[in-house]
């Protein structure tokens, strides 16, 4: 997963850039961050490599990982309650 992060301010910024996958409404799992740095209106990608866990859900009842199932979405933000992607 690639996204392209700017920064929009004319002063140096930090950011940290997370990925999240999950379904509308409902939880959403961390699966990748990275730190940049951008100077004024720099622009850098950020790519997450995912693992066949990474798109996997906890199957409490079996005691084992299972492919999450149904529509999974991705989520790029400063945390999970700012999505901006």
């Amino acid at each position: 997963v690639t996204v392209q992060v700017e920064n929009s301010e004319t002063v140096p910024g930090q950011e940290i850039v997370q990925l999240y996958l999950g379904r509308i409404n409902d939880i959403k799992w961390l699966r990748g961050f990275e730190k940049v740095t951008l100077n004024p209106s720099q622009r850098e990608t950020v790519a997450f490599k995912l693992t066949r866990r990474d798109l996997s859900e906890r199957d409490v009842v079996a005691q084992n990982w299972k492919r999450m199932g149904g529509d999974i979405q991705f989520f790029v933000g400063a945390s999970s309650q700012d999505v901006r992607l």
